[in-house]
């Protein structure tokens, strides 16, 4: 695995604070906004963004763990 740098940890931090958190969270709200929505077509409304954003939140925690469990110099 590649070694990473101080640098390289503060920029995934800031990545995951600046595009990771607000999707992630806006899709908490979304999940449950489509679990308690009177018909199917309104939760499909809520549910589609909300997994996006869930899959946006994924991504960026798999990219802070991983530069974060690498050795650094």
């Amino acid at each position: 695995m590649s070694e990473s740098t101080t640098g390289a940890k503060i920029v995934v931090v800031l990545l995951f604070v600046l595009i990771g958190l607000p999707p992630g969270l806006c899709s908490m709200v979304g999940m449950f906004a489509a679990m308690t929505a009177r018909n199917q077509s309104d939760a499909a409304l809520y549910a589609v963004p909300s997994l996006i954003g869930l899959a946006i939140f994924g991504g960026t925690l798999w990219l802070l763990i991983t530069t974060w469990r690498s050795k650094s110099p």
